[in-house]
């Protein structure tokens, strides 16, 4: 009996079918792998989202300055005084994201802790008769607007806003010598403007640190006293603040 061998075409088209279908199940492989890759990829290189509302803490440093006038012409010239204070608080917010824009409100509250009080002296219009005067600041809040321009995890920003202060003012009434010949002190709260800018980084999806500079006219408010001759104060106050604050995005 004669055993039949495969002709040489049949081997030749076997290899080359193997050939091909192994080519194509690496090919498909391959693709696979690419597709996974560059999804996760895609992913990986998602815009940070900064729409959400957060909550955090801060703290920081508030320079003040300030003058006291007299509208009855109590004091040959006015007082001027200047001091820095920290302060310690939390902040409110909300933002929503447009494409690259931020658009956000906020509020904050801060105690003002080892409050460095603002002080002067002058010569009143009584011969050797002096005031003296000094603030000493408590709280410190604000409410305002904010747009920023986002940046992937970076967000640039500028604010604007009402702020409020609450400060005990004192003045003293003094002979030559600096003996107090009478004293008083009134608390009173006030309000003016604030613009500001700052720079926020999002470490993760919920975590956000900052670090903002704002700048407050309190305008000018007038004080009342009862010493005799001295029946009131105006107080003309700006101040410069610099604060750092870590928040959680909801």
């Amino acid at each position: 009996m004669t055993t039949s061998r495969p002709s040489t075409g049949r081997l030749v088209c076997t290899a080359f079918l193997t050939t091909v279908l192994g080519t194509y199940a690496v090919t498909q492989a391959q693709a696979a792998d690419v597709a996974v890759y560059q999804k996760s990829r895609v992913a990986a290189v998602a815009p940070y989202d900064w729409s959400g509302v957060y909550v955090g803490g801060q703290a920081g440093g508030v320079y003040t300055r300030e003058t006291l006038s007299t509208p009855g012409g109590e004091l040959l010239s006015p007082i001027s005084s200047h001091g820095g204070s920290f302060f310690a608080g939390g902040y409110l917010g909300y933002n929503h994201q447009m494409s690259r824009f931020v658009i956000g409100v906020e509020g904050d509250f801060s105690a003002v802790l080892g409050a460095r009080e603002l002080s002067g002296r002058q010569q009143t219009i009584v011969p050797g008769i002096f005031a003296s005067q000094s603030t000493d600041p408590t709280w410190l809040a604000s409410a305002a607007v904010r747009l920023g321009l986002a940046l992937d995890n970076w967000l640039l920003y500028a604010k604007a806003g009402g702020a409020w202060m609450n400060a005990k003012y004192k003045v003293n009434v003094e002979n030559a010598a600096g003996a107090v010949l009478d004293t008083q002190t009134v608390s009173k709260t006030r309000n003016g403007w604030l613009v500001g800018a700052g720079v926020e980084y999002g470490w993760s999806r919920n975590w956000i640190s900052r670090l903002e500079y704002n700048y407050v006219d309190f305008g000018t408010s007038q004080v009342t006293y009862t010493f005799a001759g001295l029946n009131a104060g105006d107080f003309q106050t700006k101040a410069h603040i610099v604060k750092a604050g870590l928040a959680y995005k909801f």
